[in-house]
């Protein structure tokens, strides 16, 4: 079986053929459902890496090796400020990925509005007359 190509959509010996413009309105329609799971994506990954984030900021908080005095005493603290740092990088990158987020969002948002302005005889699935 032939593999089908994007392409090949626009080459059809019959001069009626809406393939082509039926593809593109495909593909605009399959985008803008793939921009909005990505989002959707981004947004879960962000709230895991927030929560792992707390739990790792609460973690450090602990006490742990509370009696204990010299070397072991400041590596134990290390330890948990090490802990106290990967927490608040996750927490900055839960921050980061909303951002991004936002920003596709306002993409989307635009896309929507410049669909608008193109008009509805544009956004069906047939042929402009």
């Amino acid at each position: 079986m032939k593999e089908a190509h994007f392409k090949d959509n626009f080459w059809n010996t019959e001069i009626t053929s809406t393939g082509g413009y039926d593809s593109i309105i495909q593909h605009l329609n399959d985008g803008k459902k793939t921009c909005k799971e990505i989002e959707d994506f981004i947004k879960a990954r962000a709230a895991i890496e927030e929560k792992y984030g707390k739990d790792l900021l609460n973690l450090s908080k602990r006490v742990c090796g509370q009696s204990e005095v010299n070397s072991l005493k400041r590596s134990l603290d290390v330890f948990k400020l090490q802990v106290e740092n990967v927490g608040v990088a996750h927490m900055h990158l839960a921050q980061t990925l909303r951002e991004e987020v936002k920003k596709m969002e306002e993409f989307r948002e635009r896309q929507k509005d410049a669909r608008k302005k193109v008009g509805p005889s544009q956004t069906r699935s047939g042929p402009p007359h």
